[in-house]
Order: C-alpha cells, then structure tokens, then sequence
C-alpha cells in the first residue's frame, strides 16, 4: 500500500511538471500581429486614447462635415456627419471646423462605431488632453459653446432654456443608451471661463474651469477672487450629474500668464490627481502650499480626496520649455515626457539638474505612487528636436520610448537612425525610437534597445498580459511606419493602432519580420474616386510577381477593372461606370495579397 502510494505521488509529480511545461510553452508565445488599424488624418488627433474597458477612444478634434472627411478608416464606414449650427442671440452660426469625431475602437474588431459632435467649443485645448470630453458604456460628457447640444445629428435642449442663453459655453452629460439629456448647465461667458478638463468617476463628473476675472458665477454659486484680479484662476467642482447638484468647488491654482491644465485623474484608490502647468505661487483653495517656494513657470501636482481635501502636493520647476506630455497612471504615479535644446535648469520634487547644451535633450521624469524620491532622467541628442513619445509601467518596470533623429545617447548607448530600421538603406535624419527599462527607483534594468518604426509612437498600451496597443503616427514625408507610402489624399500622414500579442520585448526585437507583410499594404488614391475616372496604386517596388486586382461591391459581386503597369511601383486602374459607394479593391502581386476599401462618388 505504501508502495502505490508513492507511485502515485511521482505519477502526480511528473504530471505536474508536464502541465507547467506545457503551458510555459504556451505562454510564450510567438509575437503576433493582430490586426492593424489606419486613421486618415492630417495631426488633429490627439496624443492619447481614452481608454473604457476594452474600447478605445480616438478623438479628432475641429472636423469639418465634409465628403472626404468621412473617409477616416479602413474599418468603419462611416455614412455621414450631421451638423447643426444654431444661431445665438445675435444670429451668428458657429462654422463646423469646430466639431469633434469619436472614433471607438474595439480590442480583437479594430473601428466598430463613431461620434460626430457639433459645436463642442474650444476642444483643441493644445497638447495631448482632449478639452471638454468624457465617454464610457452609457454617457458622454461634453462642453458645447451654442445654447443646445447636438450629437450624432440630434439636438438635444434641456428642459428650461435661460432667457440669456446665447452662444457661450455650457456643460453637458447625455445618456446615449436611453438618449436623454441628464445634466446641463452654463458655464458663464466662454470669453471668461472654459472647461478646460473633465472626467467622470460614477455618478460624480469633475470639471475644471479657469477665469482671469475678478470673480464669476458657476451653478448659481458666486465665486470672488481671493488672490490677486489679475492672475488667472482653476477651479474643480465636484457634480452629482444624475442629481445635478454640485457637491462642492475648490480653487486649486494661480497662474500669471500661461497655464495649461495637463489631466485629471481618478486614480485607483478613489482619490483626484491634477496635472497643471503653472507660472506662479500656487494655492489650494486660497491657501499658499508651504512646499511650494518658487515663484516661476513649472509645473504643480495635486492629489485630493473624494471629498476635494488636498493631500499630498508635489512640484517640478523648469526655467525651459519642460515637459509637454504628461501621464498619470492608475496607481497615481505621473510619467513626465519632453525635450529641450537649451536647458539651464530642472527640478522635480527634491531633485535638482543642472545642464546646458545647445544640442537636443530629451527629458523623462518619473514620481512613484507614493509620490516619495521621484527622479529625472536626460537623453543627449545630436539634433535640435528629440521628443519623448510616452511610456508604461510593465511588470514592476517604468519604460519610457524616445523618438529621436540622427543620433541619441541614452544611458550610455548611441543610437542612429542610419544603423537600425526596417529599411536596407535609411536616410539621415529619419525618425527613429528607442526604448528604456528603469527599475521604479531609476536604475537601468537592462540595455535600451532601438525600436525600428520611422514613426512616432504616441503610447504602447498593456490591454493584458502579452496584449498590446501600439498607437503611432506617420509623419509627413516619413519612410514609413507600416505601408511605406506617402497618403497625398490624406494629407501626407496618418495615425495607426498596431494591436498585438507576445512579449513586449519579443515584439520589439521581431518587429522588422512581423511587419513585412504589412509593408505590401498599398496606397490608393485618389480615395474617394469618380466613377469611370483613374486611379493610382502604389506598392514597394521589391514586390514583383504576376498582378491580379478587381473590384467587390457590398453584395459580393465581382467587379473587373482595366489597368497597366505606369512604373515598376505603381499601377494605374481605370475605374468603370459604377454606383456611388464603397467597394473593396483587391490586389494580389506575386506571392502577396491584400485588400482595402475604395469609396466612390
């Protein structure tokens, strides 16, 4: 009896040990490349997805109503943009370059919807955040500068419209499930006060608003100006949008001249993280923060309670342009991007440098969650501009990515642009990206190594283990990221989302072999085309092979086409007389085949 038992016990042993290997093997995986998505768009975008679950937000912001402007991607179609212009008091109509696109992109399915909002306001808002804006499974959140709201082509009109209302700016929650208009109030004069920042967290929606005024009126509450009239003042303010009662308004900081609100943040631990620029003494709620010493541009760091109590306040000065992304993560550690030719000084937190170069620098400054020993880190650049692209917390690790031109010295590393890249012959001077590993209290964990995209690369997301998002754009003229082409139609550049599984490192490393078969991607233009007219389809000319193209209307019907080789890299196509539509263009030379969408007039 003993014996068995101790058999058994090997046998389970044995067994145990094979399942670990097998799943092992299984866990690591080759990289992938899932799908990839292509947004057709000339920089209006914005620097960061929002992220709900596992959608992903893409907002274009001052989009016009326009044929060609619907033509956004490969994988949506999108029917029309419906905009309404409503007159104020004086009879003047807001023009549809201020109206605001929501591309939603779903994990596994690339773009599955959108949104077209008109008259959102100032939504540009400079750098990366997205102004006014705020969406999830239910609502959006958003400011609107006529005196109604208007989504998708709906207007919608709360139910006491002021006598006053007029064209100024307005806030606004609306429930596009049950399409209801839940929330609605004024904002005061749009010359006076904006809402340069919301988010949503529940049933609460925190908005910020800014004034250079004496004082100002927000939900029936008077506001005085408790510092100096002539600063520029933020407030947040704490909404039950499902009440409509404001739970309360606190003053947060003062600036002279420039200020810039980053984000704001509801954090994991339920408590607010604000990121804001500023150029004077700060104040939380007409107090001065005793940390706060110096009188000069830089940058402030707030974290408050649900119920707006300030709790812990962090600094950084800069006496140079400085950061210009800034990202607060889930667990409230701030990632800190940005570039700089000439730098005298920088300090975050307790942390003091001290440079000057008349070459580029690049700067990543890191605060932990604790908010304790932040540190910053500086990258020399043989050209005049290196900027940080972004960053990522992965497995206990902080990874920031450069892009940079002609050479970079990183942690005593150098890079050029000309040695590494999925091209056989790069040209100087072309874009280039390495990425860092840093332990959480700065130290190196292992060698940068150079990621070979002739792009930006915007963010790389963890949607799960071994899942990623990498978000880039194409910049004007550039090599190329994916389908090496230059899009004339779209204005020479274009953003793309590379959805894939793997290793993050392992994709890294293997990024030039996962690619190829997306470098085939040609470019077609004119798109949209007229019917019976020409047009252009460009490939690499190291593609050769028997050509053999045609058209699919919806139904499924084939539909042949005319063309001719114009040069060993392009193919012209003489398009019969069909029906306006779209149609799937389907091109196969040599070995390699693909196919993308053609929209007709």
């Amino acid at each position: 009896m003993k014996i068995s038992i101790k058999l058994y016990t090997y046998r389970l042993f044995f067994l145990l040990l094979f399942i670990i290997f097998i799943i092992s093997n299984v866990s690591a995986q080759d990289p992938t490349v899932l799908r990839v998505s292509r947004i057709f768009e000339d920089g209006r975008m914005t620097e960061t997805l929002q992220r709900n679950g596992d959608h992903f937000y893409a907002i274009i912001e001052n989009r016009d109503n326009s044929e060609s402007s619907r033509y956004l991607t490969d994988d949506l179609e999108i029917d029309s943009f419906v905009h309404i212009a409503i007159p104020n008091s004086n009879g003047f109509v807001q023009t549809n370059d201020q109206s605001k696109v929501i591309l939603d992109y779903k994990i596994g399915e690339g773009f599955v919807n959108y949104d077209y909002i008109s008259n959102p306001g100032n939504l540009s808002g400079g750098y990366q955040h997205t102004g006014g804006f705020y969406k999830n499974d239910s609502i959006i959140a958003m400011e609107s500068v006529s005196t109604h709201c208007t989504l998708n082509g709906k207007t919608y009109v709360p139910e006491v419209l002021p006598e006053t209302a007029e064209y100024e700016c307005y806030i606004a929650v609306i429930n596009y499930v049950t399409d209801s208009l839940m929330f609605w109030t004024k904002a005061s004069e749009a010359s006076r006060i904006e809402t340069d920042m919301m988010t949503v967290d529940g049933d609460y929606l925190y908005v910020v608003t800014r004034t250079n005024e004496d004082t100002f009126e927000f939900m029936g509450e008077f506001f005085p100006e408790v510092i100096d009239p002539n600063w520029n003042v933020k407030h947040i303010h704490k909404i039950n949008w499902k009440t409509g009662v404001k739970e309360w308004s606190r003053q947060f900081s003062t600036d002279i001249d420039k200020d810039h609100l980053f984000d704001i943040k509801v954090i994991e631990d339920g408590n607010l993280v604000i990121a804001t620029k500023m150029s004077g003494r700060t104040y939380w709620d007409g107090t001065p923060i005793p940390e706060n010493t110096v009188y000069g541009t830089g940058y402030a760091f707030f974290k408050i309670t649900p119920d707006g109590d300030l709790i812990d306040y962090i600094q950084s000065t800069c006496n140079c342009k400085g950061f210009h992304k800034i990202q607060i993560e889930e667990d409230g550690s701030l990632m800190l991007h940005g570039a700089q030719r000439n730098m005298p000084n920088l300090t975050l937190g307790d942390v003091e440098i001290e440079k000057y170069s008349e070459d580029g620098i690049a700067i990543f400054g890191y605060v932990p969650p604790s908010w304790d020993d932040p540190w910053i880190k500086l990258y020399q650049s043989g050209y005049s501009a290196v900027v940080i692209g972004g960053g990522l917390t992965l497995d206990n690790l902080v990874v920031p990515f450069i892009l940079f031109r002609e050479s970079i010295e990183v942690e005593g590393h150098s890079f050029e642009t000309e040695d590494i890249g999925l091209f056989e012959n790069p040209v100087d001077a072309r874009a280039e990206n390495v990425l860092i590993t840093y332990n959480p209290d700065g130290t190196l964990h292992d060698d940068p190594i150079s990621i070979p995209l002739d792009a930006r690369i915007y963010e790389i997301i963890e949607v799960s283990e071994d899942h990623f998002l990498f978000y880039v754009k194409e910049e004007s003229n550039s090599t190329s990221t994916i389908y090496g082409t230059k899009l004339d139609d779209f204005n020479n550049s274009n953003f793309m989302i590379l959805e894939v599984e793997g290793d993050l490192f392992d994709i890294i490393n293997n990024l030039d072999d996962l690619l190829k078969p997306y470098l085939f991607k040609p470019n077609v233009y004119p798109n949209p085309a007229m019917s019976g007219r020409e047009i252009t389809v460009e490939y690499k000319a190291e593609n050769t092979g028997p050509v053999s193209l045609h058209l699919v209307d919806n139904s499924g019907r084939m539909i042949p086409v005319e063309y001719y080789h114009n040069s060993k890299e392009d193919i012209q196509i003489t398009l019969p007389e069909i029906p306006s539509g779209v149609y799937t263009l389907h091109f196969t030379i040599g070995v390699n085949n693909t196919q993308t969408k053609i929209y007709i007039k």
